[in-house]
């Protein structure tokens, strides 16, 4: 999510992100939510950790309710170990 964030920010302005750290974004539970500012336009943003909260988010995007530009799915760090694993 930072990598695209700082990409789009760079194409759309033309500039090179000051502050290339979304620290908003970081952390391994729950929905997380920003709001990134491009030259004049907010960009809504959210990253889910974990398939129920995935779901939650594809629900609000099934119903047309979803406020966001980019979403983010993340698997839980048990389910990445063990994935890592797995032949």
């Amino acid at each position: 999510m930072e990598a695209a964030l700082r990409t789009v920010y760079e194409v759309v302005t033309g500039e090179t992100l000051e502050d290339v750290n979304f620290t908003v974004t970081r952390g391994i539970t729950g929905i997380k939510e920003a709001e990134v500012d491009l030259a004049g336009t907010k960009v809504k943003v959210a990253i889910a950790n974990g398939l129920a909260n995935a779901r939650k988010l594809m629900d609000q995007v099934r119903a047309g309710q979803s406020p966001y530009h980019f979403i983010e799915i993340m698997l839980v760090p048990a389910v990445v170990s063990a994935a890592a694993v797995s032949p």
